[in-house]
């Protein structure tokens, strides 16, 4: 046979590059322009079938060199017609060579504009959960053989743009409805393989203009994320409808801004859910009893820094806690009840045995108000520029908390505290110091008793206050001295003045609750002014 002549092989070739030119030509007019309707049509095809659900596209793209597509405009309709989902457009890039490997790899995810709903309906069931039901009754038979293990799953970069989430709950007697968003992530070498470490992000914001950041690494295998994340102005009252029915109050206003580094971590040995570097701020507080438009507490700046919290164990190790400008209403009803505490009571009926500890606590610029409404007369006493300063605090038994304490009592009175008390407030010794305190608001407790009405005087105090309420019978002391300055009263009987102008020192005084005792070393009285008025009966005013 011989050999083919030169023009033969050039007549082949050509043949050949020929063949090849065609079939390029083929699978580019192929893969640019026959596939993707027909990719289209079987993507909204099973789609619909899938959901049960109307699903439209737009333009769908397929570069067959690069193995890559993307899907625009898609939108899946709701059964009330409203968009369930859509998208402006998904592009995915796929890594030939993962054909072949363990694992399916993606260049790049990237998604434009994604938008979800989710509403809970009145009924309590979910707007998806015909979907749910659906999708559950498509799925296969388990196989006779346990099936090969999947293969994993890798993405060199995933980015989300633009998101919206939509949320109403339409099953709570005020109905809640929110949108998250527009938020963005950003997941970069990201991968289902054991021991992999993904980094991401994750920012955005809602309709109120609240903030959220979220960044860190996470992994599947075991499943595990760390990293820090940040809420801003958070409008509390907006989210009423989900807390509103376990507190016992009602938050009118507010704002909250939290910051926190955190580690999770759920495997079959090792569980971590705990926060670090924690720090919360809080803004303009102002909390009611529910039903009631009166404020019992205002908070204009609450601030916590430098938390550690290990939310599987309950354990807390707070910072620095400051505060300023607090206002405190402390009412007592005619019944005897306490608002305040009637309010907070729920919150520490069952007490926490967690460790809890605290850093320097600061107390500035606060009022306590104290009303007491079952009185024989109205009492208002305002404590103002309340200050308290502690080292910090310990849940722990046996633990003593160190604190200096100052305010102004009503009228012009000062009065200062300094000593240490016990993690449960049930004992402890404290220095007081008070000068010029009026007793015009304390007069109510005593008129009933001596048939007198107070009408001037100011208390001063130098002494130490103790108590231990885990003795019996209990302790309540006071050792020091006492003086009152400018005491004045009316006789109620008689109508006339029974002391004016007086002053009186008491020291030293010695006083003890249980049992009784009142020592005192001497009095003197300055400018003392006594009416004392003997009847015909041989009684008196006095006795």
């Amino acid at each position: 046979m011989s050999e083919p002549t030169l023009k033969e092989k050039r007549s082949r070739i050509r043949a050949i590059l020929a063949a090849l030119a065609g079939a390029l030509l083929l699978f580019t007019v192929a893969g640019f322009f026959v596939a993707p309707p027909i990719a289209k049509s079987f993507l909204l095809k099973k789609a619909s079938q899938a959901l049960g659900r109307e699903v439209t596209a737009g333009k769908v793209r397929i570069n067959p060199y690069t193995l890559s597509a993307s899907v625009a405009d898609l939108r899946v309709k709701d059964a009330d017609g409203e968009t369930l989902a859509a998208w402006k457009r998904l592009f995915v890039d796929f890594e030939i060579v993962s054909l072949f490997g363990r694992s399916w790899v993606f260049r790049e995810i990237a998604l434009e504009e994604p938008y979800a709903r989710l509403v809970i309906l009145k009924n309590g069931s979910l707007n998806v959960t015909d979907i749910v039901e659906h999708l559950k009754a498509q799925e296969p038979p388990p196989p006779e053989t346990p099936p090969a293990e999947p293969k994993g799953f890798r993405v060199g970069a995933l980015a989300i743009e633009g998101a919206r989430f939509e949320f109403r709950d339409l099953s709570r007697e005020e109905p809640f409805a929110t949108v998250l968003g527009p938020w963005r992530l950003r997941l970069e070498e990201f991968s289902t393989e054991p021991g992999s470490r993904s980094p991401y992000t994750f920012a955005g914001s809602t309709e109120a203009g609240e903030r959220f950041a979220w960044n860190g690494t996470f992994g599947l295998s075991p499943l595990r994320s760390s990293g820090e994340i940040a809420i801003e102005g958070l409008e509390i009252p907006r989210y009423a409808p989900y807390y509103a029915e376990t507190l016992p109050f009602r938050i009118r206003d507010g704002k909250a801004w939290l910051k926190s580094g955190y580690a999770f971590e759920w495997g079959k040995e090792t569980r971590v859910l705990a926060l670090e570097d924690a720090g919360l701020r809080l803004e303009s507080l102002d909390v009611t009893e529910k039903g009631s438009e009166e404020s019992v507490v205002t908070v204009p700046r609450f601030e916590i820094e430098q938390a550690k919290v290990d939310l599987l164990k309950g354990a807390a190790a707070l910072g620095p806690i400051q505060t300023s400008g607090a206002t405190i209403l402390v009412r007592k009803d005619t019944d005897g009840k306490i608002g305040i505490a009637e309010m907070l009571a729920p919150l520490f009926s069952e007490p926490s045995t967690a460790p809890f500890t605290t850093g320097p606590i600061s107390v500035t610029g606060a009022t306590i108000r104290l009303e007491d409404r079952g009185a024989p007369r109205p009492v208002e006493i305002t404590l103002s520029d309340l200050a308290i300063e502690a080292k910090g605090y310990d849940a722990a038994p046996g633990a003593e908390l160190d604190f200096t304490s100052s305010f102004s009592w009503t009228e012009s009175g000062k009065v200062r505290l300094e000593g240490k008390a016990s993690s449960s407030f049930d004992r402890g010794e404290i220095s007081v110091s008070a000068d010029e305190v009026a007793l015009r608001p304390i007069a109510p407790y005593v008129e009933p008793y001596l048939d007198l009405y107070v009408t001037e005087g100011k208390l001063g105090a130098e002494g130490t206050l103790s108590f231990d309420f885990t003795r019996t019978p209990s302790l309540l002391a006071y050792e020091g001295t006492l003086k009152a300055d400018g005491v004045a009263s009316i006789d109620a009987a008689y109508r006339e003045d029974l002391v004016r102008g007086a002053s009186f020192r008491l020291a030293p005084v010695k006083f003890r609750l249980d049992p009784l005792l009142l020592e005192i070393g001497e009095i003197d009285a300055t400018r003392p002014f006594l009416r004392w008025i003997v009847n015909e009966d041989g009684t008196n005013n006095i006795l």
